[in-house]
């Protein structure tokens, strides 16, 4: 029964170390970077093809791995062609305050361009009720802005809380085994007497040798992945994330697994809130 147990938390410590790598990966600036640049293209397709869901979907979605002035005046943009008045207001004046944050040269471009929106957008939007759901005349011919993949106002990193959390998960490890290690001596010892130890205790004496084993590989393990965390997340620079205006009467957002594609293969992150 030992045995199984040991094997099973051995294979649950390596895929936990696995996960782990590859959430680290999927932190990476440049793997999000390129995963918000293949969503960002998409949008644009699907733009140019009239689908203006698609597009307004692809949209929010790179929003939230990293916004940009650009990229909101693109979702203010595909809630007009939808309808959505008044979360395309929100977003066009949420444009205009973002621009003076937004280093990019084009910024003030887009800001115009959001105020010029906004502007198109009040005297038809009914303050204090419902927005009117008219929609208008379809963009799908109108370019994404060029700049639209380049300077995001912001992003977390949760790489070094998740090393800290393998660093945990070594140290729970490692108090495991030591503990069969306990059971494989007391059992080895039931057997040995002052003359020495019989053949029949050598099954015993080994696994308590592989277990010491283990136990030292998992402590190292914990303590590194722990010590590493926490000295990352303490140089981490502290950069601004950009909360905004929930988007009213935008599409649902339900909360799920989000696979989306990365110049490495793909990157699996959490989409939506809870």
């Amino acid at each position: 029964m030992m045995p199984h147990l040991a094997r099973t938390l051995w294979i649950t410590f390596g895929a936990v170390s696995l996960l782990a790598s590859q959430a680290a990966a999927q932190a990476d600036p440049e793997v999000m970077a390129a995963s918000r640049a293949e969503l960002i293209n998409e949008a644009r397709e699907a733009r140019i093809a009239g689908d203006h869901a698609r597009a307004l979907d692809l949209g929010l979605r790179a929003g939230q791995l990293a916004m940009s002035t650009a990229l909101r005046r693109f979702i203010a943009e595909e809630q007009t062609a939808l309808g959505i008045l008044g979360a395309a207001l929100d977003s066009a004046e949420l444009c205009v305050r973002e621009a003076e944050r937004d280093p990019s040269p084009t910024s003030a471009i887009h800001a115009s361009a959001c105020e010029a929106l906004a502007g198109r957008l009040r005297p038809r939007v009914a303050r204090g009720g419902s927005p009117a759901a008219r929609p208008t005349e379809p963009s799908a011919t109108r370019p994404l802005p060029t700049d639209l993949v380049a300077q995001p106002l912001g992003s977390l990193n949760p790489a070094p809380v998740v090393l800290m959390g393998v660093g945990a998960a070594g140290f729970v490890a490692a108090g495991v085994f030591y503990l069969m290690r306990g059971s494989a001596l007391n059992a080895r010892d039931a057997l040995c007497d002052e003359t020495g130890c019989p053949e029949e205790a050598r099954p015993d004496h080994d696994r308590a040798v592989t277990f010491n084993t283990i136990t030292n590989v998992s402590l190292g393990v914990g303590a590194a992945c722990a010590v590493g965390g926490l000295v990352w997340y303490l140089v981490s620079p502290r950069r601004e994330v950009n909360a905004g205006r929930q988007e009213r009467s935008a599409p649902p957002r339900r909360a799920g697994l989000l696979l989306a594609p990365s110049a490495g293969g793909a990157m699996i992150g959490w989409e939506g809130t809870l």
